[in-house]
């Protein structure tokens, strides 16, 4: 009969081996989600755009006017609580709160158009794929509440046809061009026509062309703005 002591023994060096040992689970971290948050409410922001996950302040820069806009990482997870403010949290300035299912390395955009007291809003995940190569992508976004219906062209060429209040088009291509003009043109009044400034479209970038603002209006006229959102983007 073999030695009790010595199986005891060579049992316990086995625990102690290290294949015998499950290793540690590695902590939690949370993910993060690129957003965009653009503002695009009459009345117009003379201040930045302060965004808060969850009590987390995430940004408080924004730029463009009178179209604010800002990018930034929220953490991810489901029921990610989003609170954005029109200008110091500290004075309690809280624009809008919503709550929403937010995927690790998955970018979105949040839109506000319209009225601010009554404003339009779309959440959308962003097509962040690089385009074929050689190529750009472009999108056309409506945030003016004026009721018009817009062919979208880039130059000459219409790439989309009747966006209204509160849509977007998804991710189109097209040739890059360092002349590019972004256009929206009513269906039925051509006269309300509404151009980008000259815009350079790279090839493999991805571009958000916003409309906002009222026909005829002083304060807000309709305007276009335009956001490059791949400058972290590796193609």
């Amino acid at each position: 009969m073999k030695n009790p002591i010595l199986l005891l023994l060579a049992f316990v060096l086995v625990l102690l081996s290290p294949g015998c040992h499950q290793p540690s689970p590695a902590p939690v971290v949370a993910g993060n989600s690129p957003l965009w948050v653009v503002y695009a409410c009459t009345p117009t922001l003379s201040a930045p755009l302060f965004i808060f996950e969850n009590g987390q302040g995430i940004f408080g820069t924004g730029c463009g006017f009178p179209i604010n806009y800002a990018e930034d990482g929220t953490p991810s997870g489901n029921n990610a609580k989003l609170t954005i403010y029109r200008s110091d949290p500290s004075l309690d300035t809280v624009f809008y709160t919503g709550t929403y299912n937010l995927l690790t390395d998955t970018s979105y955009s949040l839109f506000f158009g319209g009225p601010a007291a009554n404003p339009c809003r779309l959440f959308m995940e962003n097509d962040m794929s690089a385009p074929a190569a050689g190529m750009a992508k472009v999108r056309f976004v409506n945030l003016s509440s004026d009721g018009f219906s817009f062919n979208c062209f880039i130059n000459s060429v219409k790439i989309d046809s009747s966006l209204t209040y509160q849509v977007a088009t998804p991710f189109l291509q097209c040739t890059p061009d360092s002349l590019a003009s972004l256009i929206f043109t009513d269906a039925l009044n051509p006269a309300v026509t509404v151009k980008t400034d000259s815009t350079t479209l790279l090839s493999g970038g991805i571009y958000t062309i916003i409309l906002a603002g009222n026909y005829g209006a002083s304060n807000f006229g309709l305007t276009t703005q335009v956001i490059w959102m791949n400058p972290k983007v590796k193609l």
